[in-house]
């Protein structure tokens, strides 16, 4: 009768354990699934990255080329300053000279004209710089935007390999309890196997003595 129930007992231990696989090998299998998908989502941050990064070298160069234009217009307006400061001091010195000719309102006239058509272009020259400085100021927004851009996605990237790490970890833990059921399954195997026989030779004994009787 013990044997009986300890053999009882035995088969439940059995189907229990079987009963432990099967959930761990279910829970592998979920663990095998999400890692695919955040292996996914990995790839698609990759892949939305790098046309991020290309666009942020192109504002990178755009404002390079933005920075040399606004320099160029800056130059050319000192230069015309200095032409302007030129011209004023030689207007002040053909003033002192003319006032002694008779050509001295022909001759400021000319001299007039001339300053008002460099004061013309230096006028052109500011508008031409304060037009290079808006889109100057528009690329550093866009390159604002785009740096934004590409933080977020690394971010992403960093949180994807993160959770990816995770799933790995989870899933050898439960590779790990999958063997350490098999080892407990053999070994229950095992202990029915002997303790068949030992009920075999029982049941033999038991036999013989109720022959003998």
């Amino acid at each position: 009768e013990s044997i009986r129930e300890r053999s009882s007992r035995d088969e439940a231990r059995l189907a229990t354990l079987k009963a432990d696989l099967s959930v761990e090998e279910e829970a592998r299998e979920v663990a095998a699934v999400e890692a695919a998908h955040r292996r996914g989502e990995h790839d698609q941050a990759l892949s939305e990255l790098a046309p991020l990064q290309e666009q942020l070298a192109e504002q990178q160069v755009a404002l390079q080329q933005c920075v040399g234009e606004i320099q160029r217009c800056t130059d050319s307006r000192n230069a015309a300053r200095e032409e302007l400061e030129r011209r004023r001091s030689w207007l002040a010195g053909a003033r002192q000279e003319l006032e002694s000719t008779r050509d001295v309102e022909t001759g400021l006239e000319r001299v007039l004209a001339e300053a008002f058509q460099v004061q013309g272009q230096l006028r052109l020259e500011e508008e031409e710089a304060r037009q290079a400085a808006t889109v100057g100021t528009a690329q550093k927004v866009e390159l604002a935007a785009s740096e934004e851009n590409l933080a977020k996605q690394s971010e992403r990237l960093e949180k994807a390999e993160l959770q990816s790490e995770e799933l790995r970890a989870e899933t050898a833990r439960a590779e790990q309890e999958e063997a350490r059921l098999k080892l407990s399954v053999e070994q229950l195997r095992h202990d029915q196997a002997a303790g068949g026989g030992m009920r075999r030779n029982l049941e033999g004994e038991l036999q013989m003595l109720l022959a003998e009787a």
